[in-house]
């Protein structure tokens, strides 16, 4: 259960749809929930004992996305800040073609302004469900699907075979399902092509990356694996020595230079958990935040790549295709110390006019201890990156070879594909299809849209946290 399956029965027990929240089961395959939204705490030193949350996945979002925006700033009520310390318009922070959003980006903090986590959201949600009852259940992974089935003594819908994380097997009976995969996923359940029927399958298997003339100007080409990567460093330089604390280099986002030593590197300055010290308090001790200030004492995080090209320096630490987080050491000794010099190496590089003109030897500052890395495949193996539908203009039915296919039907026949009757709906941030010039539905949208769609089928009306503008044109038109 990622962002859609959590908020799909956070919404059920809010709206008092359900009464009982011990009628509620989540399941989830792996040990933690968030799919492809992964908020991970790390200690560079165990020493120290500092902990940062780190993003290896979708972190933050634009309130122009009313989901998950209104969720979590009107109704979670969870402290934000804007992801670029000026607080630009969305698409000027990010200088990418295809950008639609505008609203100034943000992230999550907590009482110090540090980074809390993206994922966070998800766990507010959780604990709630916990607390009213609702069971949950961790290393269970969907396996079978069949038609059919007994519920508490009265007829179920639909019966789930669930594999344990030793290996066991259950059938377990639903008369409601709803299902929170990516399409890797639930290709791999058996029964689920059979129920779907050839038609549905198709628009379902159709993946598409028509790239728009803007990416392909730039020569963006998506390669085998979405890569993020973060080095700690004990002095945070790009903010205490050079004082940057926004933008990126180089200038084109997701388009990584290659250094002299063969590392490729795609930086964003204010992307990545810092501690800036601001003062000290009666005992003398540091009192730090989350926010950046140029040159003071920080330490911290960077950014040091994010790309869907040149990944292969970053994910040959990749022990398993499944697990999207690496953590590379310095005190493992070996490659992963080489590595962190050379990642170093390829920073002053880069850097070394900015450090001559503030009269800074690169050779002073220490290089960092510790990257984190997360690589998200697109070769169907393991924590795939989304698997979409781009295509040009008109030409939707044609890519996925089903006739008449619109974006609508798309939309309405992945949402529900066992047949409206069901009682079967399907979401993820993969079952979005859109022009290849546009970009909406990123970083959970999609997949939260998908859930309230689900749920206006079912009756629940429109929460009153949520736009009444945007319900109407992305819940109650698309469902025409």
């Amino acid at each position: 259960a990622g962002w859609a399956g959590v908020y799909f029965a956070y919404r059920l027990l809010e709206s008092g749809h359900v009464v009982n929240a011990s009628d509620i089961c989540l399941f989830e395959k792996s040990p933690r929930f968030g799919g492809r939204t992964f908020s991970h705490h790390v200690i560079p030193d165990v020493a120290e004992g500092d902990t940062y949350v780190t993003e290896l996945g979708a972190y933050r979002f634009s309130p122009d996305m009313h989901l998950p925006g209104d969720l979590i700033l009107n109704k979670l009520k969870l402290e934000t800040e804007c992801w670029d310390p000026g607080c630009p318009d969305a698409a000027e922070a990010l200088d990418m073609p295809a950008f639609n959003y505008h609203a100034p980006l943000q992230k999550l903090v907590d009482v110090y302004t540090e980074n809390r986590g993206y994922g966070s959201a998800i766990e507010a949600m959780i604990m709630q469900l916990q607390e009213n009852g609702a069971r949950i259940f961790l290393g269970h992974k969907l396996v079978g699907l069949q038609k059919g089935g007994r519920r508490d003594g009265g007829e179920g819908n639909f019966t789930l075979t669930i594999e344990t994380g030793g290996g066991d097997r259950r059938a377990v009976s639903s008369t409601k399902l709803f299902l929170n995969l990516p399409r890797v996923s639930l290709r791999d359940v058996k029964g689920a092509r059979e129920l779907m029927g050839e038609t549905v399958f198709s628009a379902f298997n159709c993946t598409r990356m028509d790239l728009p003339e803007s990416f392909a100007k730039k020569n963006i080409v998506p390669q085998e694996a979405l890569v993020k990567s973060y080095a700690y460093y004990e002095d945070a330089w790009w903010i205490s020595k050079l004082g940057i604390t926004d933008g990126s280099f180089p200038k084109e986002e997701f388009i990584p230079i290659v250094t002299k030593n063969g590392v490729p590197i795609s930086l964003h300055y204010n992307d990545g958990p810092v501690k800036c010290k601001t003062g000290e308090d009666e005992e003398g001790k540091p009192i730090w935040t989350g926010r950046f200030v140029p040159y003071a004492e920080c330490k911290g995080f960077l950014q040091t790549f994010y790309s869907f090209t040149n990944v292969s320096w970053y994910d040959r630490f990749q022990k398993d295709p499944r697990e999207p987080l690496v953590e590379v050491r310095k005190e493992h000794g070996g490659v992963e110390a080489e590595a962190l010099s050379q990642l170093h190496d390829a920073m002053m590089e880069t850097h070394s006019e900015l450090f001559r003109k503030r009269n800074i030897s690169t050779d002073s500052i220490p290089p960092p201890s510790v990257m984190v890395i997360s690589v998200w495949r697109r070769d169907h193996i393991g924590s795939t990156a989304p698997t979409k539908v781009y295509y040009r203009k008109g030409m939707l039915a044609s890519a996925c070879g089903v006739e008449g296919l619109t974006e609508k039907s798309y939309a309405q026949m992945l949402l529900t594909p066992f047949g409206t009757d069901a009682g079967v709906f399907l979401a993820n941030n993969d079952y979005r299809a859109t022009e290849a010039e546009q970009m909406y539905g990123d970083w959970a949208e999609e997949s939260l849209l998908m859930s309230e769609r689900a749920l206006a089928t079912m009756g629940v009306e429109k929460p009153g946290w949520l736009n009444a503008t945007y319900y109407q044109e992305e819940v109650v038109k698309q469902m025409m």
